[in-house]
């Protein structure tokens, strides 16, 4: 099984809290952990180009003033690896304004 890498999986908008979330959700294990990153390196990529791109602004309206959360929901615990993965991607994330979580609980 993989990722779609080509895909929104969730997309939702908080008014109160003044966010869009787009969900990633991640149903793989870890047993290889280095197409796994790949996987969802690539993934994140096509969330960052949906942003910047434009589209999320054209396909939902609504979020045009929110500020750009990305949550990644795991089935399973991340690896140290892809923690330290995960940690430089909301480092690089930040630079860009968007806001970023994972959580394993799927």
């Amino acid at each position: 099984m993989e990722l779609n890498p080509n895909q929104i999986d969730l997309i939702g908008t908080d008014q109160k809290k003044g966010v869009v979330v787009l969900t990633l959700t991640d149903h793989l294990n870890w047993e290889d952990e280095v197409a796994h990153l790949k996987q969802l390196q690539e993934k994140l990529n096509t969330y960052i180009g949906y942003v910047e791109s434009g589209d999320l602004a054209a396909d939902y309206p609504e979020s045009k003033d929110l500020k750009v959360h990305f949550e990644v929901v795991f089935k399973h615990q991340p690896t140290a690896r892809a923690k330290d993965f995960l940690n430089k991607a909301k480092d690089f994330l930040k630079d860009i304004n968007i806001i970023f979580n994972y959580s394993s609980s799927l």
